[in-house]
């Protein structure tokens, strides 16, 4: 069973570029420059910010190989021709 990195009710499974995302974006959180969405607001809440990262890792690393590595659609769906085991998040 795979492990997963959440926040309350949101999760995304734990994979090298999941947490690279997450990293990313808790670290503009705590310089002070994460922006929410449409309005571009600074974010205040670390709760907030949390759940930005989670939205982020799911949007960049929807693709990925079993070692975590992300890719394509076009990749993704090249392998699946091919016989290899790949993963969509």
């Amino acid at each position: 069973m795979p492990s997963y990195i959440h926040s309350h009710y949101r999760k995304v499974p734990d994979t090298p570029c999941n947490r690279a995302v997450i990293e990313r974006e808790l670290h503009l959180y705590k310089k002070g420059t994460l922006k929410s969405g449409k309005t571009g607001k600074k974010v205040k809440k670390k709760s907030q910010a949390t759940a930005i990262a989670l939205s982020e890792a799911r949007k960049e690393c929807k693709y990925y190989t079993p070692y975590g590595h992300r890719i394509t659609k076009e990749q993704y769906q090249r392998g699946k021709k091919l016989g290899l085991k790949l993963h969509k998040a």
